[in-house]
């Protein structure tokens, strides 16, 4: 289909749904592999809104894994005033290093990733590391939404 594109901000003029294959790595620079046939991420899109879902499967762990889990989203996060662009959605991590989580996925403005978040409380929060991540057992289950740029 082709958009008609309206100036009018309040007309629904884009609407695409597909699937993502996605990218996970640590903001130490790390990379991991994803089981094939589990490394994809469906999404619907309706005018800047995202919704994200899907289920990963990581193979192994590669080399330089410590840092922040990083996975990779269709579309970058909109920079919106005050935050505004800002993502969550719900989380399970099975068969961890550390035992099963269950905790949250943020995206914020102008990332073209998500972070996996648990245990935040008013001052501070805690992250998925690579190094949590077990070498050919844990999956993620997961969904999301946000607003794109």
């Amino acid at each position: 289909a082709t958009q008609s594109a309206s100036a009018d901000a309040n007309t629904l003029d884009d609407y695409e749904e597909g699937y993502h294959t996605m990218v996970a790595t640590t903001s130490g620079g790390g990379t991991f592999t994803v089981t094939t046939g589990y490394d994809e991420l469906s999404y619907t899109k309706v005018g800047r809104v995202v919704h994200l879902q899907g289920s990963l499967f990581f193979t192994s762990q590669l080399s330089g894994t410590d840092g922040d889990l990083k996975i990779t989203i269709p579309f970058t996060a909109a920079d919106l005033n005050d935050l505004a662009g800002t993502g969550m959605g719900s989380v399970m991590f099975y068969k961890m290093t550390t035992g099963d989580k269950s905790c949250s996925v943020r995206i914020s403005d102008n990332e073209d990733f998500m972070t996996f978040v648990f245990d935040q409380t008013a001052a501070t929060y805690g992250t998925i590391q690579g190094s949590d991540v077990a070498a050919t057992t844990t999956r993620i289950y997961f969904g999301v939404s946000y607003i794109a740029a």
